[in-house]
């Protein structure tokens, strides 16, 4: 019975919210204010135009530097020229030293060319070493052979030579 009283409450509500809708028309009206869009279109305009505040802060800071220097060149037109002359001085420094700087790259490459060419004649007597040892090495193992084969035919020999002494020490009767 309870939930038959819920069903029936909530119909109630849902045919009340129908009613209610009911007399809205289906299209939202909307008014096109013409003069409210060129006021939003001129403040947007103005907004980008204007300066972001990071900006007017660098511009106000640039401005008191600038009036700093001038007041300072005012007050202090030694200390202008001072400076100037230490300008002039470092960057005559640094010229010499880029020139001592390149000079040194240059003598440098020179080094690292010269010691490439060393490395290079070093490789060819290398090669020409390994060339001469690899036909050592040849001659050595020919000539090991050769050994070996006269060392078979000195034992050939020894072994006729034994039985030939065998046979003349049977005939002698030693």
């Amino acid at each position: 019975m309870e939930i038959v009283n819920a069903v029936l409450i909530f119909m109630a509500l849902v045919l009340m919210w129908g009613a209610l809708n009911l007399d809205r028309s289906p299209m939202a009206r909307v008014e096109v204010d013409q003069s409210s869009q060129l006021n939003d279109s001129m403040t947007f305009l103005q907004k980008l135009r204007s300066k972001s505040p990071k900006e007017e802060i660098q511009t106000r800071r640039i401005r008191a530097f600038q009036a700093n220097l001038a007041q300072i060149t005012d007050e202090n037109p030694e200390l202008l020229l001072d400076t100037e002359s230490m300008m002039a001085d470092r960057e005559e420094e640094n010229g010499i030293q880029l020139n001592s700087l390149i000079s040194n790259a240059e003598a440098m490459g020179v080094a690292r060319l010269e010691e490439i060419k060393v490395q290079e004649e070093k490789n060819g007597q290398q090669r020409q070493d390994i060339v001469a040892i690899e036909n050592d090495l040849l001659e050595l193992v020919s000539a090991i052979s050769q050994v070996q084969q006269e060392g078979m035919a000195s034992s050939q020999t020894i072994e006729e030579l034994s039985t030939s002494i065998e046979k003349v020490r049977v005939v002698v009767g030693y």
